[in-house]
């Protein structure tokens, strides 16, 4: 629970997992040294245990790493493509064996935003994903964000063969079954690859601007934080957890342990208040959908108060959801009640 004070109003923000299973099945005392620890400690006690299991294969390599990551459950022989959720066989729809319609290599995050292609961040399976030549080929080295209709280079389906997947001139929106396992992807780059040894430093980040060509940083960070909150762990990003283990010997933290997102990267929801006029305004991400939330309000905080729920929806003001309530001369207390979240 977080709590922001503004002269007399109070916003709390108030959130329920429903039937999310916080851990995974990593080996005992695997994250034992990151028992109890949080923020710049977390996350370098995180980084020594991913890094020093941390055995890569060779990018050649991983083409056939992919084929048992991304098993297709139905056939062993092919694998399930990222955004585009198509099967493919593994070895027969291959770029070389069928350049018309093959499969390739993604890199989540882009290899021009600063991943030197002799790096150990250039094969890491966590970042690699069985994915269509042409669909590849579009997202490009887009940031992954929510799209925006109506703004430039806008479309509904990113690509034919990704009809789930919206993009815009600066961003790259995948399906929302998929967010929440490319958000916790780009986590663990972000944390596994801090500079040491030769290797990039990246970051991830809200300023866009940052994001360019041989600079190592990507995002949105806020974006992906809601995305790890709205599309949680389910057991196929659990199974493929175990399968990256066995090709290339660490795990995904976040995967294992996704409180520690909030413990290493902050809030999951940057909710604003502020004074406008005789009004206060809440704000929070527009990626909520309006039938996720409630506003409610009480005037005490004790265990028996009662909450009111407020009629009204609310207006987008880019990408935040708003929120305009009457200032009042008494305490009053408001909440953000997010509900029916099912992944």
């Amino acid at each position: 629970m977080k709590s922001v004070r503004f002269s007399t109003v109070r916003l709390i923000l108030a959130y329920l997992l429903i039937g999310v299973s916080l851990w995974g099945a990593e080996p005992p005392n695997y994250y034992q040294n990151a028992a109890g620890l949080t923020g710049a400690a977390l996350r370098t006690a995180l980084n020594t245990i991913i890094k020093t299991g941390h055995s890569p294969v060779t990018y050649d390599e991983a083409r056939y790493a992919l084929a048992a990551t991304d098993q297709d459950p139905a056939d062993s022989n092919r694998l399930i493509l990222i955004y585009s959720g198509e099967s493919k066989h593994a070895n027969n729809d291959w770029i070389n064996n069928n350049s018309a319609d093959g499969w390739n290599r993604e890199h989540l995050w882009p290899n021009s935003l600063g991943i030197d292609g002799n790096s150990r961040a250039y094969p890491d399976l966590f970042n690699l994903r069985p994915c269509d030549e042409q669909v590849n080929g579009d997202r490009a080295n887009l940031v992954f964000d929510e799209s925006s209709p109506g703004t430039t280079g806008y479309q509904k389906s990113a690509h034919a063969e990704a009809t789930n997947c919206t993009q815009d001139s600066d961003s790259w929106e995948p399906p929302s079954s998929m967010k929440g396992d490319i958000a916790r992807s780009l986590f663990y780059m972000d944390v596994r690859y801090e500079g040491a040894s030769n290797e990039p430093d990246l970051e991830l980040t809200d300023n866009l601007n940052l994001i360019h060509n041989n600079a190592a940083y990507m995002g949105r960070l806020s974006t992906l934080l809601v995305w790890h909150f709205l599309d949680p762990v389910d057991s196929k990003e659990r199974l493929r957890n175990d399968r990256v283990q066995a090709e290339q010997g660490n795990r995904n933290p976040f995967i294992d342990h996704p409180e520690w997102v909030e413990a290493i990267f902050g809030p999951v929801f940057q909710i604003t208040l502020q004074r406008a006029g005789a009004n206060v305004q809440l704000r929070w991400p527009a990626q909520i959908q309006d039938t996720m939330s409630l506003i409610e309000m009480s005037s005490s905080l004790s265990p028996n108060a009662s909450w009111t729920k407020l009629t009204g929806t609310p207006s987008l003001d880019g990408i935040w959801r708003l929120r305009t309530l009457p200032l009042s001369s008494k305490v009053r207390f408001y909440r953000l009640k997010l509900t029916d979240i099912n992944g």
